[in-house]
């Protein structure tokens, strides 16, 4: 007999939060959790950073909305787990998550602002 008590996905990481999402459709409820990450700037088909989604409880949505201050993205560790999403594929599951301080957005691929380099390079 399997026991599954005995197995724990469980698991942390640590990821940058661009957005969340919540929804309540035909009796199903919950959270989207959107990741970025910066992305390999080796990749040829891919610039700036790359998205992720994962899903949560809808009772995290609040505590997401008391650390809203409008400055986005924000670095938080998440412990999460794999539950079985839309056609049978395996996602991620947010369980609980803490903001991180936060001293630097994540690096991103795209160019710097012209109008900003113009001005570095006058002075």
């Amino acid at each position: 007999m399997l026991n599954f008590d005995a197995v724990d996905l469980t698991q942390k990481t640590k990821a940058y939060v661009a957005s969340v999402s919540r929804y309540s459709m035909d009796g199903n409820e919950g959270c989207n959790v959107f990741w970025v990450q910066a992305a390999d700037t080796k990749a040829e088909n891919r610039i700036g950073w790359e998205i992720m989604k994962s899903s949560a409880e809808m009772d995290l949505f609040d505590e997401f909305r008391r650390i809203d201050d409008g400055n986005w993205p924000k670095l938080m560790e998440f412990e999460y787990t794999h539950k079985a999403m839309g056609g049978g594929k395996a996602g991620f599951h947010i369980v609980s998550f803490e903001l991180v301080e936060q001293k630097a957005k994540p690096a991103t691929s795209a160019p710097a602002d012209k109008t900003q380099q113009n001005s570095q390079n006058k002075g």
